[in-house]
């Protein structure tokens, strides 16, 4: 069994008003009760970026996995995006999807942030930011 998360930096801003486009919560209509064994994984993200200049690489956290060592401290790593050949708008899809571990069975809301290599928020990213999570039974 899987299922699909879409998510978006505006959805659930009347209930989150610091919601930002690189720093959101978004409410699920439907929560998920899970049981057993669970990974996430990053298939898609769309976003929008101010310039195309000297981007710097991006780290998208997310709430829902365990903790990852990143640069020395520990991080609900999901994916780590090294941004080339980057245009304006950017839609990207990966056919190779990085399965992280799920550390709750119980999802009722998703927090997802981007900093970059220095744990800085980017700037060149504007609105909106939407991607997709793909949660599946992890494989044995």
């Amino acid at each position: 069994m899987t299922h699909m998360i879409v998510l978006s930096s505006s959805d659930s801003v009347k209930y989150h008003l610091n919601n930002t486009v690189t720093d959101f919560i978004t409410e699920l209509v439907v929560p998920f009760h899970l049981k057993g064994a669970w990974e996430v994984a990053l298939i898609d993200i769309h976003m929008s970026l101010s310039t195309q200049s000297r981007l710097k690489p991006i780290n998208i956290y997310c709430d829902l996995c365990v903790e990852s060592n990143v640069n020395g401290v520990l991080s609900p790593l999901l994916r780590h995006m090294p941004l080339t050949k980057v245009k304006l708008m950017q839609h990207l899809q990966f056919s190779t999807p990085i399965y992280v571990s799920l550390k709750t069975s119980e999802i009722k809301r998703v927090r997802m942030y981007i900093r970059d290599d220095h744990d800085d928020t980017p700037t060149q990213i504007t609105d909106p930011l939407s991607c997709t999570l793909h949660i599946r039974k992890t494989l044995a």
